[in-house]
């Protein structure tokens, strides 16, 4: 190592006390006042990692601080590093052999011959495979279009240039590319890349790398630390034919290499302060203020469970609540706001407040599988008794009554019918001679219980007045009981019961909808293009059908 200039001693001091510590200290490469950084990698004491940090880093082109390092100072300083590229190679299939998914994506430079191999291997083992080039635009669009064709998990193996492989996780990012549904693997030339890489890394997208080093290849994984930052871990190396106790291949301290949903790191969270968004919404998720103005749990459903979780997966919560109060998701004009916002723009790691899992929420935030479900109801004011002004027509429906009618009709025109056939056969019908209009009225006398006037005399008519004696016996028995029952009980105006008697009453007596402004049953009206929800939607009023919370909306 050079001579340091006299005015740079003093930034050793830190360093020798690291080492009294116990801690290694390794550097690399020639000290260049010109042109140095210093980094920090794997801290486990937060301490140490922030004393570190005060030192500016401008004398080292690398300073690693480890209380239990696993890496030796060759390995870091990555001399000699392309004589292990094989070794390399070696890791990345065997970490390919461990992907259970059926479809891949490899992202490599233009006649990769590392790629190539890595292509001709995933197809000797079926599966469904795409190439791209690093230069390609809008990889992110790439991605997510092959997603949406994975019958299950994708795998995207990266071989670039560092620099393409910061802008593809770049876009990453920016879309909010979830885990769960990605499985990433990274083969990075040198070691001193993964502190790159870590600059651009989201907790959410989690992310195996293997890099090379002289005698050996590591495979790291992306962790997030109590300190929210993203690093890589190593979980495995190469063991290479040399080694005198062991078979080679692959050595992994962990026991799932790609996740599938949760894993043990996220078991344990390990003190982290988890910013939790809500709004008071009791009984689910009720909200008080302590002693110094901070808002926090009282109590609710949603609360026992986050309690419980954070007891279980040792993490503190932090609560916050949006600017305006609202459940929200992505509006119109490209903002997302409410709960779901904070969320989005990660100024809160997670909500757990009786939110309702819809389409467009998805596109900008990750929910879990849902763990309760919940119907919404219509709430209106109670129905005002009805009239009864007109209550002797109540016992039967207007489709009855013009029943009722048009049998009556039907009667007087068969008797007078009969009549006139028995007539020209100079058979006496009845007594006295009758009209159509006549023959009506006595059918009608005999449905109102008054006497019959026409004494039929032949077989014929007799049959046909026994039959409409009984029908108007049944008619009145079912009048009569109706009735009764109407004028005994009070009754009221029909209630709304669906969205179609809904609609009904706002065409009809001029009913404002009202929903809770953010929610998802604005959403739901909002984004329906027909039918019956479209068409109360379009029946909104405007501010005057919105209301900032379900207690509003009561009052109104």
């Amino acid at each position: 190592m050079e001579k340091l200039p006299h005015a740079l001693a003093p930034l050793f001091l830190p360093v020798m006390i690291f080492k009294l510590l116990g801690l290694q200290v390794i550097t690399c490469g020639a000290v260049d006042a010109r042109s140095l950084s210093t980094r920090l990698v794997d801290v486990n004491n937060a301490s140490l990692r922030q004393t570190s940090n005060a030192l500016t880093s401008q004398y080292f082109d690398l300073l690693m601080v480890r209380s239990n390092a696993l890496i030796s100072r060759n390995q870091i300083c990555g001399e000699g590093s392309s004589a292990s590229e094989t070794e390399g190679n070696r890791a990345v299939l065997q970490l390919l052999r461990l992907f259970q998914g059926t479809d891949a994506i490899i992202f490599a430079g233009q006649e990769d011959a590392e790629a190539e191999y890595y292509q001709r291997h995933l197809r000797q083992r079926g599966k469904a495979l795409r190439m791209y080039s690093c230069e390609a635009p809008n990889l992110s669009d790439i991605v997510t279009r092959v997603a949406e064709t994975a019958s299950n998990e994708l795998l995207v193996l990266v071989v670039c240039t560092i620099n393409h492989t910061v802008h593809i996780f770049e876009q990453m990012g920016a879309m909010s590319m979830k885990s769960t549904r990605f499985a990433w693997l990274v083969y990075l030339n040198k070691p001193s890349e993964l502190l790159s890489l870590e600059q651009v890394m989201r907790e959410e997208i989690q992310v195996l790398a293997v890099t090379s080093f002289r005698g050996r290849s590591g495979v790291f994984r992306s962790t997030v630390f109590p300190d929210d930052q993203v690093r890589f871990v190593e979980i495995g190396y190469w063991k290479d034919w040399q080694a005198a106790d062991t078979h080679p291949g692959l050595e992994l301290a962990a026991s799932a290499v790609f996740h599938r949903g949760e894993d043990s790191s996220q078991r344990d969270l390990q003190g982290r302060t988890i910013i939790l968004s809500v709004v008071d919404n009791w009984p689910f998720f009720g909200l008080t203020h302590d002693d110094e103005g901070n808002v926090v749990p009282d109590s609710g459903i949603d609360v026992q469970i986050i309690t419980t979780m954070s007891r279980i997966m040792n993490f503190t919560l932090r609560v916050v609540s949006p600017a305006d109060g609202q459940w929200g998701g992505p509006s119109s004009d490209g903002t997302v706001r409410g709960m779901i916002g904070m969320v989005a723009r990660r100024e809160a790691h997670l909500v757990i407040d009786e939110m309702t899992i819809t389409e467009a929420r998805e596109l900008v935030v990750d929910f879990s599988a849902p763990y309760y479900t919940e119907s919404s109801t219509i709430l209106s004011k109670a129905p005002a008794p009805a009239s009864k002004a007109f209550a002797v027509f109540s016992p039967f429906t207007f489709q009855v009554w013009s029943l009722l009618f048009a049998c009556l009709v039907v009667m007087g025109i068969t008797l007078r019918v009969v009549s006139q056939y028995q007539k020209s056969k100079s058979l006496q019908t009845e007594r006295t001679q009758m009209n159509l209009l006549v023959s009506i009225f006595t059918a009608l006398r005999i449905v109102l219980n008054q006497d019959n006037r026409a004494e039929p005399l032949t077989t014929p008519n007799r049959f046909l007045f026994g039959f409409w004696y009984i029908f108007s016996c049944i008619v009145n028995a079912l009048y009569a009981g109706t009735l009764t029952a109407v004028l005994a009980v009070p009754t009221f105006q029909r209630p709304i019961d669906s969205l179609n008697d809904l609609l009904n009453s706002v065409k009809k007596d001029g009913v404002v909808p009202v929903v809770t402004e953010g929610s998802s049953l604005q959403q739901l009206f909002s984004a329906a293009r027909e039918g019956v929800y479209r068409d109360i939607y379009e029946r909104f009023s405007g501010a005057d059908s919105l209301t900032p919370s379900p207690d509003d909306g009561v009052l109104k």
